[in-house]
């Protein structure tokens, strides 16, 4: 059945945010991320949400799936809309690599009463070397995660993206080793961090 399916609706339950999330790392250990499909529902960052769900983070925990989303026009700001087309646009960015990814968490899943603590999710596209990092803070309190890549081709250098605007050079070696500091910050909880085999691979690595 799986090989003729284009898509696998997870849960009748497509919110909160985190409950989406948690799904989608759940179901990825045995369905591909790329068929794993749910919405944005509605304009769910405006409702107060109780794990404090902004609209980037609305987006983001969608992105390792397929994403979708249901809303009514009449019920978005002129920032909504703003915020909306930036997301998508993340989305379709990074589709690529996440259409041919398999996924491993890269921390415990955690429940919406664990305040401070992150949830991690890698996608690779083995093909390509690409990966994407999906970092979500669960709620305020640590204030930053250090993420260990794995899968990562050996020798090589990745140019190190964040979706956030860094961007730094790094040896697969020191990657898997020292690991990723990701922040919060830039007024959401959701980070997306792309590691891009560097074309240049003799380029040396910066820190």
């Amino acid at each position: 059945m799986l090989e003729w399916t284009d898509s696998a609706w997870m849960d009748d339950s497509t919110f909160a945010a985190s409950h989406v999330r948690h799904n989608l790392e759940g179901l990825s250990v045995v369905i591909p991320p790329p068929v794993l499909l749910s919405f944005v529902f509605g304009a769910e960052w405006q409702d107060a949400p109780p794990d404090g769900t902004d609209l980037t983070m609305s987006f983001r925990s969608r992105m390792p799936g397929m994403l979708g989303a249901t809303w009514r026009g009449s019920d978005l700001s002129d920032n909504d809309r703003d915020g909306i087309r930036r997301e998508i646009q993340i989305y379709k960015d990074i589709r690529d690599t996440l259409s041919g990814a398999s996924a491993t968490l890269l921390t415990p899943q955690v429940s919406d009463d664990e305040q401070g603590r992150w949830d991690v999710l890698q996608e690779t596209d083995f093909s390509s070397g690409m990966s994407v990092i999906f970092a979500y803070q669960q709620a305020a309190g640590s204030d930053h995660v250090n993420v260990h890549p794995q899968g990562l081709r050996a020798g090589v250098q990745y140019d190190v993206v964040s979706l956030d605007g860094s961007t730094s050079r790094v040896s697969a070696a020191d990657l898997t080793a020292d690991g990723i500091r990701v922040d919060a910050s830039g007024g959401t909880r959701a980070h997306i961090i792309e590691l891009r085999p560097a074309l240049d691979a003799t380029s040396s690595s910066t820190r």
